[in-house]
């Protein structure tokens, strides 16, 4: 159909066209104004490594000698390991639990920061409002020492040979996401162009019963003026409807 043709209708319906793109602008602005809305705040650990006694250290002071080194991310060839295995175990459904145990949300995310290299994990939190999005992403904070050092010490490993995290951005300033807000306007619009064209529908239908129905009234007079103007023809309309079926249908014989 031609824009020009729907633009046409929407006018010649704007009496129920308008009531329904109202309704629906209302809609879309309470939505927007009222709506649930959504923070984030992000948070940034380096994971440090240890400091490792040297030969000449241990030579000196044969107590670092007795001290457990049995840390497995210290003999990976994969420098990033450690990394990756701390975001699995704080992605996984034990943490989630802990999370709700603890009466925390747990809307968040966890991912490699500084392009995705490095010893450098980021936590984005998520919620409602400014205070449930920082609480969250600082909850998650904490399991994150909890579980770097657990990971490490498997085989019993001394405190000297432990990966570290190292807070290097706080949770501290959450934003608001206007994406989510904007979403549920988009949906509530589409929503309202629904209700707009169903309004025009309607006004055409309406219109189409109310152009029958006068041309029926207009059929009906015309007829009435044509017999009112030959009073005759009613008559003989009369005579004929009266006459036996056989006799209008026989021939006169001839004389």
């Amino acid at each position: 159909m031609d824009p020009t043709d729907v633009l046409r209708t929407l006018w010649q319906q704007r009496w129920y066209v308008l009531p329904a793109l109202l309704l629906a602008l209302a809609a879309a602005a309470y939505v927007y104004g009222f709506a649930p809305r959504s923070y984030e705040v992000t948070s940034t650990y380096a994971l440090v490594n240890p400091a490792v006694p040297t030969a000449e250290e241990l030579e000196r002071d044969p107590a670092l000698a007795a001290l457990n080194a049995d840390n497995p991310y210290l003999r990976s060839a994969d420098t990033n390991l450690i990394t990756d295995a701390l975001i699995a175990r704080l992605g996984a459904a034990s943490t989630v639990r802990q999370l709700q145990a603890d009466g925390v949300g747990t809307d968040y995310g966890v991912g490699p920061g500084v392009g995705g290299n490095g010893f450098v994990v980021d936590i984005t939190g998520v919620g409602p409002t400014p205070e449930a999005a920082i609480a969250t992403t600082a909850a998650v904070g904490m399991v994150l020492e909890a579980e770097l050092d657990d990971l490490q010490r498997v085989n019993g490993a001394d405190d000297r040979y432990l990966f570290t995290p190292l807070l290097l951005a706080p949770p501290d300033d959450a934003t608001e996401q206007f994406s989510s807000r904007l979403r549920a306007v988009i949906v509530v619009l589409l929503g309202g162009a629904v209700l707009v064209f169903a309004a025009a529908s309607l006004g055409r239908w309406r219109t189409g019963v109310r152009a029958r129905r006068t041309e029926a009234r207009a059929a009906a007079a015309d007829e009435g003026a044509g017999h009112a103007g030959d009073p005759g023809a009613a008559a003989r309309a009369g005579a004929v409807a009266a006459r036996p079926a056989r006799t209008r249908g026989a021939k006169r014989a001839p004389v």
